[in-house]
């Protein structure tokens, strides 16, 4: 999107910060408490704070009551569960080792074009594949399990591990005679012992939950750009990049300078700045219909109302080529397009941030991030995704504000009216609340991901190749895989 943060998007309302995308980070992971490390250093430097979220519970509406496991791990035995989970503790601390999904295919973690499904049966890990395609179904990156193994095990395995502890110890705490799991359990973490710590504590004293930065995440990144005083240009799309040297004048004398690094980037922006192309399109039509009216179609009316635009070209050190487009500007024949071209993009989400008339604490707690059980016993599966514009999840991060975000798969046969309406049933039949006021909503095309059939075809190793020639690099979430932890790393 053409502001400061893409797809994050931060709302500020009544001085507390509500994000619409990007939020959560794991408090409890393989590397122990806490962000990321290299997140956390991040957050250090630019000092941002964090605050302690709910854990995302199950909410099932028609028997009213709560759940810790997803609707998808049903169908399996209580004993295969367990013993996918301490496994999948074991996956989850590897695939923390490498980041990227180049790294994942070169130590052969998965093999290439494996679907995450795939991966799952040939290592007999069902449940934990069924739990970390359910992750990344209900954060909007669905459907996981036709995703690559590679890129699905890169994406979640960090959020994970909190949903593998609390299995495993509701599991545990249920099921009888199943001591020799709990010494598997104690053995598997002989190289964790603050996390072989947490099995002999009381329920209530386990790390869970998520943070949540305080702040919110665009302003994180606004902070960022400030600090560093970098330079941010937007609506100023990249048209074409030329490989170059620079001509410099020395003492009167012409003379050729040959730079190791030179590119010539141009880029054209419309002259109305902070429109988006959509606002741009939308407003010119209305001007051209308001001149023809005047004019009677007159051609030199209709021709005074073009959009104009700048054309600018400046010489850069180096060129980062990140997301989805249609990367007209590589010169011709560079061997990145036709990669590029292999990317693809799910069909996304829409979130929408919304005032309730009201919020019954005792039955749903003063704060919390709930999934709605019956809109999501799909996830994690490969029965297919709602894709209806009816919210499956919602969050009320403020204990003194009824105020939530929910998040959907979209329909975009469906124009906003009816979307709007759809999302206002749904609350009302989950929660029996009335939506007193929309705030916002948000429409992201999201994740970029690389497909299985484009891993078959060598990407990521012909992608490698080129990274860094001519001062040319690729970096961000299609290459990376999703994830903050994951696009850090890289």
């Amino acid at each position: 999107r053409e502001e400061v943060g893409g797809q994050a998007v931060t709302t500020v309302v009544d001085g507390k910060a509500y994000d619409l995308s990007t939020k959560y980070i794991p408090i409890l992971t393989t590397h122990d408490e806490g962000p990321h490390p290299a997140f956390k250093k991040l957050l250090e430097e630019y000092k941002e704070e964090l605050i302690i979220t709910q854990p995302p519970v199950t909410w099932y509406f028609k028997s009213e009551e709560f759940s810790n496991i997803p609707p998808c791990l049903a169908g399996f035995e209580r004993k295969k569960i367990i013993l996918d989970m301490i496994k999948g503790f074991e996956v989850a601390d590897v695939f923390n080792q490498y980041p990227g999904i180049h790294e994942v295919l070169d130590k052969g973690l998965t093999k290439k074009g494996e679907t995450f499904y795939e991966w799952g049966v040939r290592k007999e890990l069902e449940a934990l594949t069924t739990l970390g395609a359910y992750l990344s179904d209900m954060f909007g990156a669905g459907p996981a399990l036709e995703h690559s193994a590679a890129q699905a095990l890169s994406y979640r395995q960090h959020y994970i591990v909190p949903y593998l502890w609390k299995i495993i110890r509701a599991a545990l705490d249920k099921a009888e005679g199943l001591d020799a799991l709990k010494l598997q359990f104690l053995k598997t973490f002989k190289t964790h012992p603050k996390l072989k710590e947490y099995l002999d504590k009381p329920d209530g004293e386990i790390p869970g939950g998520q943070f949540a930065l305080k702040n919110g995440y665009q302003p994180l990144l606004q902070k960022i750009i400030e600090t560093d005083k970098t330079e941010v240009r937007l609506s100023c799309p990249v048209t074409s990049l030329e490989w170059g040297e620079a001509k410099v004048e020395a003492g009167g004398m012409k003379k050729q300078i040959k730079k190791k690094i030179s590119w010539l980037v141009t880029t054209t922006a419309a002259k109305s700045e902070g429109q988006g192309e959509e606002e741009k399109k939308s407003n010119l039509k209305e001007e051209e219909e308001e001149a023809e009216a005047k004019n009677g179609g007159d051609d030199d009316a209709a021709a005074a109302t073009e959009d104009t635009t700048t054309t600018t070209t400046e010489a850069f050190d180096c060129v980062i080529v990140c997301g989805l487009g249609k990367f007209d500007f590589l010169p011709p024949k560079h061997p990145a397009k036709e990669l590029l071209s292999m990317l693809k993009v799910n069909p996304g989400l829409e979130t929408w941030l919304v005032e309730l008339d009201s919020w019954d604490e005792e039955k749903f707690g003063k704060t919390n991030s709930i999934v709605f059980g019956e809109r999501t016993t799909n996830f994690g599966t490969r029965k297919g995704l709602p894709y209806d514009s009816r919210p499956y999840a919602l969050s009320k991060d403020y204990p003194d504000s009824n105020i939530v975000g929910c998040i959907a798969y979209p329909d975009d046969k469906l124009n906003q009216e009816e979307k709007e309406k759809l999302m206002r049933e749904e609350l009302k039949l989950e929660f029996g609340v009335s939506v007193k006021r929309v705030i916002g909503f948000r429409r992201f095309h999201w994740p970029v991901h690389v497909p299985p059939e484009a891993e078959k075809k060598d990407f990521f190793d012909k992608l490698h190749k080129l990274q860094g020639q001519r001062q040319l690099y690729f970096v961000g979430e299609a290459f990376s895989s999703a994830g903050v932890q994951a696009c850090i790393d890289w």
